[in-house]
């Protein structure tokens, strides 16, 4: 990834916008300092900034996608993609069992990108 983990530095402003109204409810039903937290690393990355929350990406999903996970409890997944010229897509976003599999969400994710 480009400058220690911000996946475009490119300084160019992009959207930010769900894959789905499922989409977009997942992470409006977060908790408010979880959303706040996803809300303001998007932003970061959508101006070009450093994220402020910790950002993987989803090999297992295709090149593009992303997770990041919000601090505290619960801990909040969202996963998103920058496949798309000037746009971030929020394809997912759940809350994070304690121990639990990736797997279940991923599905989601795949399904998600196949109809996107």
């Amino acid at each position: 990834m480009n400058d220690d983990s911000n996946p475009d530095s490119s300084g160019t402003a992009r959207t930010i916008e769900p894959i789905s109204n499922a989409a977009g409810r997942e992470v409006s039903d977060a908790t408010h300092r979880a959303r706040l937290e996803i809300q303001e690393c998007l932003v970061a990355l959508a101006s070009g900034l450093k994220p402020t929350l910790e950002i993987k990406p989803l090999t297992d999903v295709g090149a593009g996608v992303f997770e990041m996970k919000t601090r505290g409890r619960p801990s909040f997944r969202c996963v998103f993609h920058m496949k798309e010229p000037g746009k971030i897509v929020v394809v997912a976003g759940r809350e994070k069992a304690k121990n639990g599999p990736l797997r279940p969400l991923l599905e989601v994710v795949k399904k998600r990108m196949k109809k996107g």
